[in-house]
């Protein structure tokens, strides 16, 4: 199973998102090309970089990694990141779960936009071979989504220090009193 992650992530508009393209229960793997698909409206990609999975089973001739495209105008609705990596010593290749490739995105605005894993034309929904370039076979979930909110709904962070407690169990009362813009 290939997969997005975290299944729903949330920040403030113009701070950065990231989503990680995970793997698991793969054997074998020398090769993987994915294309993940986001809603544009309120997140705009950034950069894409490589994960540790693939790298970590390389030998010193390392992993070739490359960003395709980021195209947040692929078409009017929908924003694409194509990436692709394979081991650069054709006997290498990888077994296991692991962080294939972290996609970064920019909240632009407040909303939400769903992301997902596919590759049109393709028997399977991302490109996964071995060290023969054989096929291996994968499936995805159903995506992830990605809340972007304005300064304006920002939840409330507290930090309160109340000292040390010199009884277990001792109770303490707090009343606080907020305010939202002065009112």
């Amino acid at each position: 199973v290939v997969a997005l992650d975290p299944v729903v992530s949330s920040e403030v508009v113009g701070n950065e998102l990231s989503v990680d393209v995970k793997i698991s229960n793969v054997a074998n793997l020398h090769y993987w090309d994915f294309k993940a698909f986001y809603e544009t409206d309120c997140l705009d990609a950034i950069d894409v970089v490589e994960g540790p999975f693939l790298k970590s089973f390389a030998d010193s001739l390392g992993t070739q990694f490359s960003v395709i495209q980021i195209n947040d105008a692929y078409n009017a609705t929908h924003g694409l990141v194509w990436a692709l990596c394979l081991m650069n010593d054709w006997q290498a290749s990888a077994t296991g779960s692991g962080v294939l490739a972290t996609i970064k995105f920019r909240g632009t605005a407040a909303g939400m936009s769903h992301m997902c894993l596919a590759f049109p034309g393709a028997a399977y929904p991302v490109i996964l071979r071995d060290r023969y370039a054989n096929l291996i076979p994968c499936t995805t979930t159903a995506g992830v989504d990605a809340l972007t909110m304005g300064p304006e709904s920002v939840p409330l962070d507290v930090d309160i220090d109340v000292g040390t407690l010199y009884f277990a169990g001792e109770q303490v009362e707090f009343y606080i009193l907020t305010t939202y813009r002065g009112i």
